[in-house]
């Protein structure tokens, strides 16, 4: 039993060998990848950039306005009023910017493939 305690870490340092070689895939890599996808759209015939996913609205964007307002403070009225969060900024920004970076692409390949032709 002993044995076979000491042999444990020699039996599973290859398996950590194999774990630590598996590298991720830098932006570039990333970008190439989204390129060629792109380009086989456009041979295709599909000329229409729609690879982004739609910006969700979630309930942590919203903030309830507690300030009471003059003008909303009718006794038959039940409004209430939301500001945005943080939260939401910070999200529709990140959402943004990849939209951006892939749109980029796109047009990038796409005013290519014009100049050729």
């Amino acid at each position: 039993m002993k044995k076979l305690l000491l042999l444990m870490p020699a039996l599973l340092a290859p398996i950590q060998f194999a774990v630590s070689c598996v590298r991720e895939e830098t932006q570039e890599e990333k970008d190439e990848k989204l390129a060629k996808k792109y380009e086989k759209d456009i041979d295709k015939g599909k000329y229409v950039f729609d690879d982004f996913e739609q910006f969700e609205m979630k309930d942590e964007y919203f903030e309830e306005q507690l300030e009471i307002d003059e003008l909303w403070t009718k006794p038959d009225r039940n409004i209430k009023k939301y500001w945005l969060t943080g939260l939401f900024f910070n999200d529709f920004d990140k959402w943004y910017n990849d939209f951006q970076h892939k749109f980029n692409i796109f047009k990038k390949l796409w005013t290519n493939m014009l100049q050729k032709k």
